[in-house]
C-alpha cells in the first residue's frame, strides 16, 4: 500500500491538473489481468448508503488531494427501487498553500448497486464554470457500517472489447481514518484485498488518502445548477426522509426493481467528466 506523496507549487496547479505530472498522481501500470467494463455489483438497501463516508483508499490517475469527506443526503425516497441523493466530495489540495476543492452531485443509487449521478466537477482552468457530466458508479461491496468499495470506468470513448483501460477504484470508511484502530484497519484492508482479488486490485496498488487534522476545514461554494437539481428533485411531501429505511424487506439481496429498467435517466450523454480522465482522483 502506498502512502502520501509529494506535492507541487501553486504556479504549476493548472499544469498539474491538466497533465497530473507534479501534485501527487498514480502510477497505474498494473500489468496485471484486464478488469471487466461492468464488473458485477452488490445489490444493496440505497437508504443505508447516506451520511458521511470518509475516502480511504483510491486507485486513480486523477490528482490526490486530503481529507477527502463523501456526504450523502437523501432528497427523495419516494422513488421505486432506487434513492435519490445529493452526495458532496470535499477536500484539500496542498499547493503549497492548502486549496478547497468540491465535487456536487445529484445520484440516484439503485437498489442493483449502481450510481447513476448528474455531477458538477471542478474546473481544471482557473475560475472556469464547473463541468457538468453524467457518470455511473459501481458499489462493488458495502457492509453499509465499516466500509465501501466503489468502481468507475473513466474511458472515452467507452471500449468495445468491453475490458476498462482507465479504472477507478475507491475504498471508503465511516470511522474518519486517523481514528481507526488496527483491528478496523486490517477488517478493511483484509475486505478491499478480498474483494477486488478478482479485479487484478489489491491494497498494494491504491493510495492510501492522507488525513491531516491541522488542515483547516474545506467547505466548498455548490454550483447554483448542481442546487436548483437538488431543489427540483424533493417530493412535494418530504417528510418520508425519516430514519426508516423503504427498502428494509431482506436487502441486501431482495428482488427490488432497478432505476434502469423503470424509464429513469439523467439527461445527457453517459461519459467522463473530462473526456478520459477526471483531473482530481475523488468520486
Amino acid at each position: 500500500m502506498k502512502s502520501s506523496g509529494d506535492y507541487g507549487a501553486l504556479s504549476a496547479l493548472v499544469l498539474i491538473l491538466a497533465l497530473c505530472t507534479a501534485v501527487r498522481c498514480q502510477n497505474v501500470n498494473r500489468n496485471a489481468c484486464s478488469i471487466p467494463l461492468n464488473p458485477r455489483t452488490q445489490p444493496v438497501d440505497p437508504y443505508q448508503m447516506s451520511g458521511v463516508w470518509y475516502e480511504y483508499l483510491v486507485y486513480t490517475p486523477g490528482t490526490i488531494g486530503d481529507n477527502v469527506y463523501n456526504v450523502l443526503i437523501p432528497l427523495n425516497t419516494q422513488n421505486p427501487g432506487y434513492v435519490t441523493y445529493n452526495r458532496t466530495i470535499s477536500f484539500l489540495l496542498r499547493t503549497p498553500a492548502p486549496v478547497c476543492v468540491g465535487i456536487c452531485l445529484v445520484s440516484n443509487i439503485g437498489t442493483d448497486g449502481r450510481e447513476a449521478t448528474t455531477g458538477w466537477f471542478p474546473n481544471p482552468t482557473p475560475g472556469g464554470a464547473p463541468i457538468k457530466s453524467n457518470v455511473v458508479y459501481n458499489t462493488i461491496f458495502t457492509d453499509y457500517h465499516s466500509v465501501q468499495i466503489k468502481y468507475l470506468c473513466n474511458q472515452q470513448p467507452p471500449p468495445t472489447n468491453g475490458i476498462c483501460d482507465s479504472p477507478y477504484f475507491w475504498a471508503y470508511t465511516r470511522i474518519k481514518p486517523t481514528l481507526l484502530d488496527a483491528a478496523t484497519k486490517k477488517y478493511v484492508n483484509a475486505t478491499v484485498d478480498n474483494v477486488l482479488s478478482g479485479l487484478c486490485m489489491s491494497t498494494r496498488n491504491m493510495t492510501l488518502t492522507g488525513f491531516d487534522d491541522n488542515l483547516p476545514g474545506c467547505t466548498p461554494a455548490w454550483p447554483t445548477d448542481c442546487t436548483a437539481l437538488m431543489q427540483s428533485v424533493r417530493p412535494a411531501n418530504s417528510s418520508n426522509n425519516g430514519p426508516t429505511s423503504p427498502f428494509n424487506n431482506g436487502m441486501p439481496g431482495g428482488n427490488h426493481p432497478s432505476p434502469f429498467n423503470n424509464g429513469w435517466n439523467p439527461p445527457g450523454p453517459w461519459m467522463s467528466p473530462m473526456a478520459g480522465m477526471m483531473p482530481f482522483g475523488h468520486g
